[in-house]
């Protein structure tokens, strides 16, 4: 929300947080953190798109998706494809 800074404003700043917690965390913990980290940034991508249908930018950042979707792919591999 907000000002929209950032990778995917809010959601962009809530994965990095739940991405470090989860690199601290232990077994069950770990992958909460890395599931809400995970849908996070899924909800990044959806903010971007969101933005391009709202006409509020012309066109998402390809490399910042891109980026996205491969940190989502370690995630879920992170935990196992669950959550």
């Amino acid at each position: 929300g907000g000002d929209g800074a950032g990778v995917g404003g809010e959601g962009g700043r809530r994965m990095t947080l739940k991405v470090a917690e989860g690199r601290q965390g232990r077994g069950g913990n770990r992958n909460l953190h890395y599931g809400d980290g995970k849908g996070s940034g899924q909800e990044s991508i959806a903010i971007l798109e969101s933005a391009v249908a709202s006409e509020y930018i012309k066109v998402a950042p390809a490399d910042v998706i891109e980026q996205l979707r491969q940190i989502i792919g370690t995630l879920y591999k992170c935990i196992g494809g669950h959550r």
